[in-house]
């Protein structure tokens, strides 16, 4: 498990249908509205979950169903990359939102030693979701005199709009966990081996990798940031190479990788 997230069951198309129209944007839906408890950089957490910890999140999404947690809507909230002060890879991103309090699921959180949520129904986006601000820089790691720094980042709020506070909201009703995409939980099919002398050459920007590095790996708690030098060491010499202390989160650098591949 990846997340954990609350199927939401109310249909909040017409509600973004109002929110392209009033913005003149043409915000994308996933498909399916829900609500995230647990993020995915904080999954390390679903491994150390004790039995009365499983049973309180279980009470929490009966509760949610049954309506019985209150659940205060807020208002729909808007963030635009583009803006001063957003990480410089958001700078073509737009999202909208609904904004809500869930005091049970606050309080679940806290138990397990998480900082504080702002809950949101993600309604659309525009490439992609929003989901870090930028609150500095620091050095490279492993070059602390290059000119070039690394942004220092932060869970961005999701709060709503005051501008928007035409834009009505139905009642929100909930359903149970969302469950894993079946394509997801797939294990890859075996590729073909490769000729070796037919392989191309594949370089990667190792900026967008340092940068992920410390944002995705670092914020799950699978490595520290004092690893960060001799993992990009790796990674610029010989990927397939990752082992030993990297051998757990192969997969994960190997997604970072592809993100970062110089096209």
């Amino acid at each position: 498990m990846k997340s954990i997230e609350i199927t939401v069951n109310t249909d909040l198309t017409p509600t973004l249908e109002t929110m392209q129209a009033k913005m003149s944007l043409p915000f994308k839906s996933r498909g399916k509205f829900h609500v995230t408890i647990i993020e995915q950089q904080e999954k390390g957490i679903l491994s150390r979950l004790t039995d009365e910890q499983i049973e309180q999140l279980n009470r929490l999404s009966s509760q949610l169903q049954s309506g019985q947690s209150p659940v205060k809507v807020n208002g729909v909230g808007y963030i635009d990359g583009s803006q001063p002060g957003m990480v410089k890879a958001d700078k073509d991103k737009k999202v909208c939102f609904v904004a809500i309090e869930i005091p049970e699921a606050t309080a679940f959180r806290e138990c397990l030693g998480l900082e504080r949520k702002d809950f949101h129904i993600t309604l659309g986006f525009i490439n992609n979701d929003i989901h870090y601000k930028k609150i500095g820089e620091r050095p490279l790691p492993d070059k602390p005199l290059s000119p070039k720094r690394l942004e220092v980042k932060t869970p961005i709020e999701k709060q709503p709009d005051p501008s928007l506070t035409s834009i009505t909201v139905p009642t929100i009703e909930f359903g149970g966990f969302n469950e894993p995409d079946p394509e997801e939980e797939k294990p890859a099919a075996p590729k073909p081996q490769e000729n070796k002398d037919k392989r191309v050459a594949v370089s990667y920007n190792m900026e967008i990798v340092e940068q992920v590095c410390i944002q995705k790996l670092i914020d799950a708690q699978l490595i520290v940031e004092a690893d960060i030098p001799n993992l990009l060491k790796i990674v610029e010499t010989n990927p397939n190479a990752l082992g030993g202390r990297f051998g757990a989160i192969t997969i994960e650098v190997k997604k970072i990788l592809e993100e970062a591949k110089n096209r």
